[in-house]
């Protein structure tokens, strides 16, 4: 079973996440990452995949591990709940001390959060096996009043919104062995309630609301597998159901990029999407080549653009080839689809769902290659080429840019017109250098140099928010005597693509009323670019092992040394006046030429993160 998961802190909704993430890596056995060749029974992924594998809990006796930390505090218990062992369990719960942290080094904004996860299994003498399995997180935020009043901290302040969330996904699963292979079936359900509540100047009057935003997303997946043998060859088929509900009760006011906009409205939409898969896969020349093929179908009774799977045909095609035993060739090609964001699927205007005869699923292609070399001391290196295409991306009819230009803010993508016009590629080459624990030290090197381009109101391709180009992140660490352990990691970008501020028509009194921040000048779509942006984080840890228990004491830093922000747009805000209104510049003038007095400023330098706790385990 795959594990969806929400990253909490910054939350985009349609998007990704932020940085911490709601899975207890203590209970994680290992990690599978696809940058391409997804397995055929994958859908609903475009780019890349994550499948997390959650361990066995230990069989001897129930084990206990507490961390108490100045980020979070967490309690862990795992183990056998049966005398027989059969069943056994993984338990966890954690909360945040984030806000006393953030509020303690003057940080303006105060995210909070408390997340839980449990795996229970039962393994028959059979074989067969059957397991339940949840994880849930509910996070909170609210401002620091008293926070130093830097141009940055007020305008964030000023401009971020009151935004709570939970979320929950619950599953099971049982695992039946059968003649030459083994049958799955699952069933999952996931849930997000999110919520945006944001005033101008912070000030709660009806007048002055700019978005009430509240949405809830819900799914009940049910999966049908079976993996069997057939002569030398091995199989996988088939298939899924799922059926979700998306509702939104908002009210929002936006300006875009030629008009004022007033969404409110109530929508509920129950969809249901269905998919088909089969995948082979056959050594051939003595197991110097690995053959993997797939095909799946996917289609959904959203509308006509989405219900015929045919439309939907996804070919996959991987081969690995050893030379020798330290040295292979690898290839992978497929194409992927992934039906847009209910936020996009579920907006309401005028009373109708505006996109429904618009919308299609995202398409992307993949053609990936490359060489693997597996060396002496468990030194990994790889080399690999990759070009996607996209097409049928959803493209703002507003703002009359491609959502791959949104970036990531905070805030919700694609509550708005939109169509299917958008294409794009990315393509570029990637380095790994790994080396597992030798003589104590391990270490790893990623280096990616790539381009990532998507369509303009034009049509034509222009550098997207992501193109980064440049992307190196270094990871090593050392065990010592006396059970201590440092790591570090080093991470550097070169500077994003940015679209400067419009600031003249942002001064506009009408328009920064609603906008609350300046607007970007999209007719100069992703012009300039941000600064290179790099941080150190640092660890060390010190374990003392007595008879029955052992305690770890760690040190964190996280950006050791206050690296510059990746943004090199202005920090712009109002000039105020003595009672902290902001100050017309013009005030004779009629109401729909006033314009207010900006200030404008460097973001302030990100700010180190000191991380300490303690860990006792049983």
């Amino acid at each position: 079973m795959v594990l969806k998961f929400r990253l909490s802190i910054t939350f985009k909704q349609g998007a990704s996440g932020g940085p911490r993430g709601i899975i207890t890596i203590d209970f994680v056995k290992d990690v599978d990452f696809y940058s391409g060749a997804f397995p055929a029974s994958r859908n609903g992924a475009l780019s890349s995949l994550f499948e997390f594998n959650l361990k066995q809990a230990r069989k001897d006796k129930l084990g206990y591990k507490a961390v108490i930390g100045l980020d979070d505090m967490q309690l862990m218990v795992d183990g056998p709940l049966s005398k027989d062992q059969s069943w056994s369990g993984l338990f966890s719960v954690r909360k945040s001390n984030l806000q006393l942290l953030f509020k303690a080094i003057g940080l303006p904004f105060l995210p909070s959060y408390y997340d839980g996860t449990f795996k229970i299994s039962k393994k028959y003498e059979s074989g067969d096996e059957l397991f339940f399995l949840g994880l849930g997180a509910k996070d909170s935020f609210k401002f620091n009043e008293s926070a130093d009043p830097t141009l940055t901290n007020l305008t964030l302040i000023d401009q971020l919104p009151v935004s709570p969330q939970w979320n929950y996904t619950i599953g099971s699963g049982y695992r039946h062995l059968a003649e030459n292979g083994n049958w799955l079936f699952t069933w999952s359900r996931n849930m997000l309630d999110n919520q945006a509540l944001k005033y101008y100047r912070n000030i709660e009057t009806p007048d002055n609301l700019l978005y009430d935003y509240k949405s809830q997303e819900s799914e009940n997946k049910v999966r049908i597998d079976r993996n069997f043998n057939w002569s030398d060859y091995q199989f996988s088929t088939g298939t899924n159901i799922n059926f979700a509900r998306y509702y939104n009760n908002s009210t929002v006011k936006n300006v875009t990029q030629n008009a004022f906009n007033f969404d409110k409205f109530v929508s509920e939409i129950n969809l249901m999407q269905y998919g088909f898969y089969l995948q082979t896969a056959k050594k051939f020349f003595s197991d110097h080549l690995q053959f993997s093929a797939g095909v799946r179908l996917d289609a959904s009774n959203y509308s006509e653009n989405t219900d015929n799977p045919l439309d939907q045909f996804s070919p996959r095609l991987s081969l690995s080839y050893k030379i020798n035993p330290q040295i292979a060739l690898n290839f992978n090609t497929g194409i992927y689809y992934q039906l847009p964001a209910y936020t996009s699927l579920g907006f309401i205007e005028n009373g109708g769902l505006i996109n429904k005869s618009t919308l299609k699923y995202v398409r992307n292609a993949h053609l990936v290659g490359g060489v693997e070399y597996n060396g002496k001391n468990n030194l990994r290196l790889t080399v690999e080429g990759y070009y996607k295409k996209y097409k049928n991306y959803p493209f703002s009819l507003r703002n009359q840019i491609s959502l791959a230009n949104v970036g990531g803010d905070f805030g919700v993508v694609g509550n708005e017109p939109l169509d299917s016009r958008g294409f794009g590629e990315t393509y570029g080459i990637e380095f790994l250098a790994q080396k597992r624990t030798v003589n104590n030290f391990y270490g790893i090197i990623a280096y990616t140099f790539g381009y990532s381009k998507f369509s303009n109101a034009a049509g034509n391709l222009l550098p997207s928010s992501w193109d980064s180009r440049h992307i190196l992140a270094v990871t090593a660490g050392k065990y010592l005597k006396r059970n201590w352990n440092i790591g570090a990691r080093f991470r550097l970008q070169s500077g994003l693509p940015e679209t400067p501020y419009d600031l003249q028509r942002s001064a506009l009194v009408e328009v920064w009323n609603i906008a609350n921040g300046p607007l970007k000048d999209f007719t100069l779509l992703n012009s300039e670019r941000g600064n290179l942006s790099h941080q150190l984080d640092l660890r060390a840890e010190k374990k003392w092992i007595f008879k029955k228990w052992q305690f770890t004491a760690y040190l964190d830093i996280v950006n050791a040394y206050g690296s510059k922000s990746p943004s090199n747009l202005p920090v712009v805000n109002l000039q105020r006046d003595g009672q902290n209104n902001g100050i017309i510049r013009n005030p004779g003038a009629p109401e729909n030429q006033q314009y207010y007095l900006l200030e404008t400023g460097e973001m302030d330098r990100s700010t180190p993160l000191p991380y300490f706790g303690f860990m006792f385990e049983l």
